[in-house]
């Protein structure tokens, strides 16, 4: 469980701690977020798009926000194909772009304080 002092959870974060299964965010949450880079492949002469998450490489099963946080960025929970639970507070306004894309996701409650869901949030969950 995060302090109530963490306001942020950037980027790789967490990158292949490995033993990390369960994660409760904090009250204070403001922002969550993943990212995307463009590679050049010059085997194949394509662009390769790599998506990191703060919690890439590790095995969660469960993550349970709670309240306070109000936007899930791009990309927040990108290929964690271990997930299989998410718990979303009331209050949550926006899910964004692939933010479960290509995760185990099994089970999500979708609050009703949603007002919008980017392209391919849930997408090969």
């Amino acid at each position: 469980m995060f302090p109530e002092t963490v306001r942020k959870i950037a980027e790789e974060v967490f990158r292949d701690v490995g033993s990390l299964v369960s994660v409760v965010t904090s009250g204070r949450l403001d922002k969550l977020e993943g990212y995307k880079v463009m590679e050049y492949d010059w085997n194949t002469g394509r662009n390769i798009s790599r998506f990191y998450s703060p919690f890439t490489g590790n095995h969660i099963r469960k993550i349970r926000v709670k309240p306070g946080l109000r936007n899930l960025d791009k990309w927040a929970f990108y290929g964690l194909r271990t997930l299989k639970r998410v718990y979303l507070p009331d209050g949550l306004v926006t899910i964004g772009e692939a933010c479960f894309r290509n995760s185990g996701l099994e089970q999500i409650g979708i609050p009703r304080s949603v007002r919008s869901i980017g392209m391919d949030a849930l997408r090969g969950s």
